[in-house]
């Protein structure tokens, strides 16, 4: 077990996590009504103010703080989500880890530098697809 593969499995597992969420029926909707929304700002040339707050809330959504006293219910949930996603992460991290090991891939550190490179970008290019997001590095770089 090299550096590299190490460095491979971490990556891989964040995807696949959030791969995961992402598949969600309402989280998918969210993402692409968002991205509508967005697409729409972005060919505007010349936004007014409340457009450009607008666009900022959309793209960087604010969460509410909430001061009030938690009930027993609330934080049974939130305490059962936090382990499910452990559990999520170490079982998907495992999984990765094993196929790695399987394949019998031993990578040297700038491959892993590479992959880690070029990994988000064809990420990116497959969500774009779906109209599930939109890169700011690929918007960035022309692509």
């Amino acid at each position: 077990m090299t550096i590299g593969n190490i460095f491979i499995t971490i990556l891989n597992t964040y995807y696949v996590v959030h791969c995961l969420r992402m598949t969600r029926k309402a989280n998918r909707e969210l993402y692409q009504v968002n991205n509508i929304e967005l697409q729409k700002l972005r060919k505007k040339p010349m936004k007014t103010l409340e457009e450009q707050k607008k666009f900022l809330d959309i793209k960087y959504p604010k969460r509410p703080e909430i001061k009030i006293k938690k009930t027993r219910k609330q934080k049974h949930q939130m305490a059962t989500g936090i382990i499910f996603s452990i559990v999520l992460y170490i079982s998907v991290f495992n999984l990765n880890l094993y196929v790695v090991n399987l394949i019998g891939l031993q990578l040297k550190m700038w491959q892993a530098i590479l992959y880690i490179v070029v990994m988000p970008l064809i990420f990116n290019i497959i969500l774009e697809k779906f109209n599930m997001q939109k890169s700011d590095l690929r918007m960035f770089l022309k692509f």
